[in-house]
């Protein structure tokens, strides 16, 4: 059957209006969307579009539904004809329990730190990656290694009382 490209992201669409109405089903679409969403992308290629996953919610069930995008070139215009294929799994849930977090916890838990700006001065050679792990850059001068002085070993010596290297 057909497949998707390995990396891609799905376009989410949501269905119904339980989606805004209900919280509790606002706060499983924030879920959905936090799994399946992927790395932020600034620009999107048509070509990457490649497949949709539909989310439908109706008569307390979610349904969620996989198709793959087939582009085909319209009759005289740019915007390309699309064409959905199913390409599964296909998903029927229900909600049978649910003990999310009270408002004010789950919006802590929602909201984005906000990055620090001019609070502490710029420190020269350290960054942060995106994980908060702290990467540093030292600058030392360059080692000679062949005038480096170390243990005269046995091993090194010849018969003769000669080291190896001396030769």
């Amino acid at each position: 059957g057909p497949k998707k490209a390995v990396g891609s992201k799905p376009i989410m669409l949501f269905l119904g209006d339980t989606w805004q109405n209900d919280t509790l089903y606002s706060r499983i679409q924030n879920l959905l969307i936090d799994t399946f969403r992927g790395d932020k992308a600034d620009k999107i290629s048509l070509q990457g579009l490649d497949h949709v996953m539909a989310c439908t919610c109706t008569d307390g069930r979610i349904y969620i539904r996989l198709y793959t995008c087939n582009f085909t070139k319209g009759d005289g215009s740019k915007v390309p004809n699309v064409s959905l294929t199913p390409m599964g799994p296909f998903l029927d849930l229900s909600v049978r329990r649910s003990q999310m977090a009270s408002d004010d916890m789950w919006k802590a838990a929602t909201s984005k730190k906000k990055a620090k700006t001019s609070e502490a001065p710029k420190v020269k050679n350290i960054k942060r990656t995106s994980l908060g792990v702290k990467l540093g850059r030292i600058h030392m001068k360059p080692q000679h290694l062949d005038r480096m002085g170390g243990r005269r070993v046995d091993a090194l010596r010849d018969r003769t009382g000669k080291r190896k290297s001396d030769r």
